[in-house]
């Protein structure tokens, strides 16, 4: 989540380095997910990965932000 702070004039301002960190655990837990997914892929030596990698963001999304139990 970015937060917003007014500053002297008024402006709304975003608070970067909490938007940054945020955006870098979100990045760490795609690649795990996505990691997971061609592990258990590999270990049933059946499918294919493409539907993992390419729709690890969107479980990402929807566990951490549209449930509220990501870290």
């Amino acid at each position: 989540m970015v937060t917003y702070k007014l500053n002297k004039n008024n402006d709304v301002k975003t608070d970067c380095r909490r938007f940054h960190k945020e955006a870098f655990m979100e990045q760490i837990a795609i690649n795990a997910v996505r990691m997971l997914a061609v592990d258990a892929i590999d270990k049933a030596k059946s499918g294919h990965p493409g539907i993992c990698l390419g729709a690890s963001p969107m479980l990402v999304e929807l566990y951490c932000n549209h449930l509220n139990t990501c870290y």
